[in-house]
């Protein structure tokens, strides 16, 4: 009878920690023995949109964005950019008799977004001289930067997106330019950092329109090249009495003294799926059942919790664990398109900078891509905790792609609104009221 008694009290204790474990509380929130009084709810009103993203940084971004695709859902996107360049070393005088061979414009290659496949990745590439200095800026650069430019390309080059690794020095996208422009730096004198901007300002490189303008619905890719590398040059190829083999002289785009920036453009308007369209073209409609987010300066999502401050309406409570369910089209092809591997969220400073939510900064703030389950979860206990206790406006959360690499990725997704019949986005909420004497 003591055996039985004993191992009576033995499930007891047991089950008595499983619930505690499982309950998975946000740390620092709520002792774990008040949960016993704490109170479950999915049922929180959520107002969601798709809007525009707020104008971005794109220079110095990590990568570098080249590349046209025709997304079947989020219509054309185009990426280019404007380097400067600057010398490798100072070259005081270029020997006997120089003669000038080629040159190249090297772009050292780091991967792909879209189809790069033979048929549908080939693209026309453009090359432009910039015809104006391009100044380090406090304030930086945007895909609305305006920069002048030759209109007459240096080179027009096709290429596929698939490449080979080039003397050892790692795959690489490689365009010859104009020879007349390259003779211009064997004119001169010397070529050292003091003249370097004299001869050359900077330069362009595009898609070309036509490119774009051919691209079925699946086809293209954004290539992804890395001007921090000293592979990545203008390669001045030339040879002289004393080296009849050739020589090279080299303009890099990485330093410190460099200006790189991307430029992206969507095209929303005719090309992107209707749903999508209508909600851009009536912003706040209700009524949407997908939502669309894409990094490249592209779109973001706007949350409000109208009626979250009633369940503060009889007494005080405090926020156990609050956390976003956020499920994703699960018929989107992701090898193609890959999803992001993560979501942020924040609210907006009176002068437009990103607050991120307290809760990005403890170990629990999982808001990673589930690959099988194709969603999204993220934990704002410490926010909605905010909420309630009147720091924030409850109409001002933003949902997005991580903010370090939306001036470089092109990665969208399409995740389900509160309305979706099936897979809602919801709010899971545990909350404990507070008893006052």
């Amino acid at each position: 009878m003591r055996k039985i008694v004993f191992l009576l009290f033995l499930l007891l204790i047991t089950g008595f920690f499983s619930c505690e474990d499982n309950t998975n509380t946000d740390p620092g929130i709520i002792p774990p023995e008040d949960l016993l009084n704490a109170v479950y709810s999915d049922t929180t009103t959520i107002r969601a949109y798709t809007v525009y993203d707020d104008t971005i940084r794109t220079d110095n971004a990590r990568y570098t964005a080249l590349g046209s695709y025709y997304d079947p859902i989020f219509g054309r996107t185009t990426a280019s950019f404007f380097t400067t360049v600057n010398v490798a070393q100072n070259y005081q005088n270029f020997g006997t008799n120089p003669v000038f061979d080629s040159i190249i414009l090297v772009l050292r290659f780091r991967g792909t977004y879209g189809d790069a496949k033979k048929l549908n990745g080939y693209q026309v590439a453009e090359v432009f001289e910039v015809t104006q200095d391009i100044p380090a800026d406090s304030s930086g650069y945007n895909s609305f930067s305006q920069i002048s430019y030759n209109p007459i390309p240096l080179a027009t080059q096709g290429f596929v997106p698939i490449f080979t690794s080039f003397a050892n020095q790692g795959t690489q996208l490689r365009i010859k330019l104009n020879n007349a422009f390259g003779q211009r730096f064997l004119n001169a004198d010397s070529l050292t950092a003091n003249n370097v901007r004299n001869l050359i300002k900077g330069l362009y490189v595009r898609i070309s329109p036509q490119t774009t303008a051919s691209q079925a619905p699946g086809q293209g890719a954004i290539v992804f090249f890395d001007l921090f590398s000293e592979v990545s040059r203008l390669a001045i190829y030339f040879h002289n009495d004393q080296n009849p083999d050739g020589l090279e002289m080299k303009l890099i785009t990485t330093g410190s003294s460099n200006v790189r920036f991307n430029r992206f453009i969507h095209d929303y308007n005719a090309s992107a799926a209707a749903d999508l369209i209508t909600q851009l073209n009536n912003p706040g409609d209700p009524t949407a059942t997908r939502l669309f987010l894409q990094s490249g300066q592209g779109l973001r999502v706007k949350l409000e919790f109208p009626h979250l401050l009633n369940y503060a309406a009889n007494s005080k409570i405090i926020i156990n664990k609050a956390e976003l369910i956020i499920p994703a089209d699960d018929i989107t092809d992701y090898l193609l398109y890959p999803a992001p591997l993560n979501l942020v969220t924040y609210t907006l400073n009176d002068d437009g900078s990103y607050n991120l939510v307290d809760d990005f900064q403890f170990n629990y703030f999982d808001s990673f891509w589930d690959a099988v389950n194709k969603q999204y979860k993220i934990r704002i206990t410490q926010h909605v905790q905010q909420i309630i206790d009147g720091k924030y406006n409850t109409n001002a959360l933003f949902l997005d792609t991580p903010i370090l690499s939306k001036n470089t990725d092109v990665n969208r997704v399409v995740i389900f609104s509160p309305n979706h019949s099936i897979r809602p986005m919801k709010l899971h909420l545990v909350y404990t009221p507070v008893q006052t004497q």
